[in-house]
């Protein structure tokens, strides 16, 4: 039997078990007794499917597995008056207790109460923010994406993009890619990216994204039925990952058709100019968006069987404002014939910088994006009991990215998810979800003319590489910039997703069991060739030297890469007050394995042999050892202070099974196992090159811990504070040792030396649904420490100097942090919303040169602080201050005596307005109209400072924040149009609803 096949085997024998919500309580007498045998009917009231269950002998009843959405509760005994509460709110993952009080009486006598369950979590130790479609649509969101809806939960902090890094977002001091993303119960930890240059197959870290980074295409704005975000969950039913629980849910159809349209758009002549294009009186790059959506939703058998069907379309041009460094016209005169060409490939100057060698060019361009995604739920009622559904979603995606060279980049990608709800017995529920996932990406980079350089042929500079396999080329000059071109193989990934609940209801115990099955098979279609070069400095170059050469096979291969997680919790109701929630999550990750070209399937590497100057894990030994003792307690506890205030706790371990090492064997270099050489072929026995992994390497995990207040003011106010807390162990860094007489890498080896430790003070506040003022706002002093703060770094050993050299503020370290969104319905149909946002700098790392094309190490080398230099110089500049050159000196040794991430750049403040206006038209169609007016002060908001000594822009910063926290590339998980920092940007849209 194979592998998968016991894999798969053992998830269906496992005691089955999920995360949908549910209503319990006690149903009792006017003394206090219990009733046995009641009739509790829960009936969604949009779609009319009921659940019919009866109490137990204690007088207790369980209903899981709902959907969010209002329901009608009824309760009935014969003796005592009938109970019916309405619009009882459920939300996503959230178990709520609702009891009831029966007066005696007449079965035919009615008693109708409003609502019932409490706005505030009293039932666990999680935190987080669920925020529903009502809530949703009124906000000023860039892009209707739900990224600037994660920002709104205290914890959450946008981090830039970094080499090899697709960024996103960082929760509570944890790193990007350690958020786990579901949609309608299943995994949305897909994303795979297929650029040239060097970067991660994302694999189950990071959530599936378009090609211009983004997740609009998990579900569209219309379809969202509602987003939860948990940045601290103690229920084992939760975290496959230590970061943030995204769960976002779908809408479904109901008893009545109701559907929407809508159209936006944007245009430069609208738009204020880009601060650094105005600096340089440059005009308005192109700035255009169109984007429509449409969704109808409806019965297709009354109050049995519903759909609803969605699309989106996006067309976008991304404006893109930068300054570049690039060779003279003088020294490109002056160079050696074999240098010319390269140089003559960089875009000519606009100016010169002193020293003669580089001038300035600042490039303005605007990049196409585009997004089609279409879904369709099906929701089917085959009886009060069990309820099914089926959702399909293909959301093909493209974008193109650069300057000199225009990377396009395609990603298809396409998902089935399955659901089944039933409840056997009145105490017992069950939920299954199953998922297919696949998706197909491609880049190729070819010359821009737009950019004035001339067409470089690599293979004059370059070795050829064999015409097998498609090649990606790739140049770089130390302090100028790089060059690419070629393509990259075709890479694709799959998913395979199942996951079961099993509820039971005792008395005071609501026991859940559960088990969640992923198997990823990421591939590389064809092999791949890859050569770089690379001149330290522009003087090298023209000094004839030759550039230090890296060729890298990536044969065509794929990956089996599987998780298999189980679950066991029980919720104990200890007193009408507190509430205990504890239990286990196992957590079993076997080492992949991977199919070779010739149909062999391995677990082990296939690189050269190495020098022992590191310790790394056998050639035949698998990346790790399956390790069955991956056991993550955890417990939270909720006391009810009283009726409107609640003080909760947690801890627990959470592993990180979205190990990014674990797609090594399909990823480029540095991220791959495959043989590389560098200056040409290795010596036949002689030291090889390449990625490896230590003898003992391990999962990651964190732990994690909170205590909270919650209180509401009023029926609509509510306020939390919390300390919150985590420590990352065993976290995955790359470290390698120095190639003699150069800052490269010889060997790289997978570790777990990484480590981090985060602590913070956060503050929320909310005004749910309400006539005129609604709104919610975070608040977060945090101070988050570590060695290193993605997992694609590469670093020098952390055994020379010393294991600490590197302990500092994380690159993603932002100690104050406030985002807030609220509405105010006006007169007459006219309504505000806002949203403001503000935040203290990410730490800046100076080095002493740029770590091109990723084939050295990322923190090296750090310069000396000139004693008694100012670091900061008043200056004429973005942001009125630059780094002092003058502060820093080049260090005799390894590094030198300025610390990681030693320095603090540039804050951020900006405030979105969108104003609006309803029309009715009929009885239940309404028009809207609609102004957004992004960054509508117009607050410049520049990039950090250039932080790489050889730059000739050296402490100035040369971009808006938006370029700053996405690039734009397959790489970055963020748009620069739809994120902060750009220029004022006015989006006009219509729409229509009934």
């Amino acid at each position: 039997m194979t592998r998968p096949t016991v894999l798969l085997f053992a998830a269906l024998s496992v005691a089955m078990g999920g995360d949908n919500s549910g209503l319990a309580g006690l149903i009792q007498d006017s003394s206090g007794g219990a009733l046995v045998d009641a009739s509790v009917t829960v009936m969604d009231q949009d779609s009319g499917i009921r659940r019919v269950i009866r109490t137990d002998g204690e007088g207790a009843y369980a209903v899981f597995d709902l959907s969010e959405g209002q329901y009608k509760v009824t309760v009935r005994r014969s003796g005592f008056q009938t109970i019916v509460r309405w619009n009882v709110k459920v939300e996503r993952a959230q178990n709520a207790r609702l009891d009831f009080v029966m007066q005696v009486g007449s079965i035919q006598q009615t008693i109708n109460v409003e609502g019932g369950v409490p706005p505030i979590n009293a039932d666990d130790g999680s935190s987080g923010t669920v925020m529903e479609r009502g809530e949703v649509e009124p906000l000023s969101i860039n892009g209707r994406g739900l990224l600037s809806l994660v920002e709104l939960s205290p914890g959450v902090v946008a981090t830039p993009a970094a080499q090899g890094e697709a960024g996103q977002f960082s929760v509570n001091g944890l790193r990007s890619n350690t958020n786990y993303f579901t949609v309608d119960g299943v995994s949305a930890n897909t994303s795979i990216t297929g650029a040239g240059l060097p970067a991660q197959f994302a694999g189950a870290a990071l959530p599936a994204m378009t090609a211009f980074g983004s997740t609009e295409n998990l579900t569209s704005m219309d379809a969202l039925d509602e987003i939860r975000l948990l940045t601290s969950s103690f229920a084992p039913e939760f975290g496959r990952a230590p970061g943030a629980q995204v769960a976002v849910t779908t809408r479904s159809g109901s008893d009545h058709y109701h559907g929407s349209g809508s159209y936006a758009l944007r245009n430069e002549a609208l738009d204020a100019n880009d601060a650094f294009a105005q600096a340089n009186r440059l005009p308005r790059a192109a700035s255009r968006l169109n984007q429509w959506s449409a969704a109808l939703g409806g019965p297709v058998l009354e109050n049995r069987t519903f759909f609803f069907a969605s699309y989106e379309g996006l067309r976008l041009d991304q404006p893109y404002t930068l300054a570049l460094a690039v060779p003279t016209l003088a020294a490109r005169a002056a160079a050696p014939p074999a240098a010319k060409p390269v140089l003559n490939a960089f875009p000519a100057p606009d100016t010169s910088l002193p020293g003669g060698l580089l001038g300035e060019r600042v490039a303005q361009i605007s990049r196409p994006a585009r997004l089609d995604a279409a879904s369709l739920r099906i929701d089917h009622a085959m009886s009060s009991r069990v309820t099914v559904f089926g959702r399909y979603n293909w959301s093909p995606s493209s974008t193109e990215s650069g300057f000199t060279e225009a990377e396009s980049f395609h990603l298809r990608s396409s998902s089935v998810t399955l659901g089944i709800d039933a409840t056997p017995s009145r105490t017992i529920t069950n939920e299954a979800r199953l998922n297919f996932w696949r998706a197909k990406a491609t880049s190729t980079w070819t010359p821009n003319p737009a950019s004035g350089g001339a067409p470089l042929d690599f293979a004059t500079v370059l070795p050829s590489a064999p015409e097998i396999a498609p090649t990606f080329y790739g140049l770089a000059i130390g302090g100028v910039s790089s060059l690419s071109s070629g393509v990259s193989a075709q890479s694709r990934q799959g998913q395979f997703n199942l996951v079961e609940t099993l509820s039971l209801t005792k008395g005071a115990h609501t026991i859940r069991l559960g088990v969640d099955y992923q198997r990823l098979t990421p591939a590389r279609e064809s092999a791949s060739e890859s050569v770089t070069g690379w001149w330290p400095t522009l003087s090298d170059l023209l000094g004839d030297a030759p550039p230090t050469i890296c060729t890298t096979t990536a044969d065509q291969a794929s990956a089996l890469v599987e998780t298999l997680s189980a679950f066991t919790q029980d919720t104990w109701r200890i007193s009408p007050r507190l509430n205990l929630t504890y239990g286990l999550r196992w957590e079993i990750t076997p080492a992949p394995a991977v199919r070779e070209p010739s149909g062999a399937t391995s677990g082990s590497a296939v690189a050269a042999p190495v020098a022992p100057v590191l310790p790394v894990a056998p050639l035949a030994q698998a990346l790790w050892r399956t390790d069955f003792e991956q056991v993550a307690p955890r417990i939270g506890v909720a006391y009810r202070l009283d009726n409107q205030s609640v003080l909760r706790a947690g801890w627990g371990i959470f592993y990180d099974t979205g190990f990014s090492t674990a797609l090594n064997p399909v990823n480029g270099f540095p991220f791959n196992r495959w043989q590389f050489t560098v200056g040409g072929a290795a010596p036949p026995n002689g030291p090889g090159y390449g990625l490896r992994t230590a003898p003992d390497l391990k999962l990651p995990y964190a732990e994690e811990w909170n205590v909270s207040w919650e209180r509401m003011f009023g029926m609509r106010n509510i306020m939390a504070v919390s300390y919150v807390g985590s420590v990352g162990r065993r976290l995955l860094r790359y470290e390698g040792v120095l190639q003699p007489g150069s800052n490269a890498a010889q060997v790289a080896a997978a570790t777990n030396d990484g480590h981090s430790n985060y602590q913070s003070l956060e503050i929320q506040f909310r005004r749910r649904l309400a006539p005129g003022l609604q709104g919610i706002g975070a608040y977060t002093w945090s101070h988050s420490i570590d060695n290193g703060s993605f997992d694609s770094g590469v670093y020098l050993a952390a055994r020379q100097p010393s294991p600490s050299a590197d302990l500092a503020s994380a690159s993603f370290d932002v100690r104050q942090n406030f985002n807030a969104g609220f509405r105010y319905a006006g007169f007459r149909g006219w309504s505000l919303s806002a949203m403001l946002r503000a935040r203290s700098g990410f730490p800046i790392d100076v080095l002493t040169a740029e770590n091109f094309l990723g084939l050295g190490f990322d923190d090296i080398t750090r310069p000396n602080l000139v004693p008694g230099a100012p670091i900061w110089l008043p200056a004429h500049v973005l942001g009125g201050r630059m780094l002092n050159p003058a502060a820093f000196s080049q260090p005799p040794g390894i590094q030198g005596d300025l610390g990681r991430n030693a320095i603090t750049g540039f804050g951020m403040a900006q405030l979105d307005l969108a104003l609006e206006r309803e029309f009715p038209i009929a009885q239940k169609t309404k028009f809207l109209l609609r102004l957004d007016a992004y960054n509508a002060l117009n607050h410049t908001n520049p990039a950090d400072p250039i932080r790489f000594l050889d730059s000739p822009f050296f402490g100035a910063s040369t971009s808006m924040l938006n370029l700053m926290l996405g690039n734009g590339m397959a790489r970055s998980g963020l748009t620069p149009a739809f994120q902060v920092g750009s220029p004022r940007i006015l989006q006009l849209s219509i729409r229509v609803s009934f």
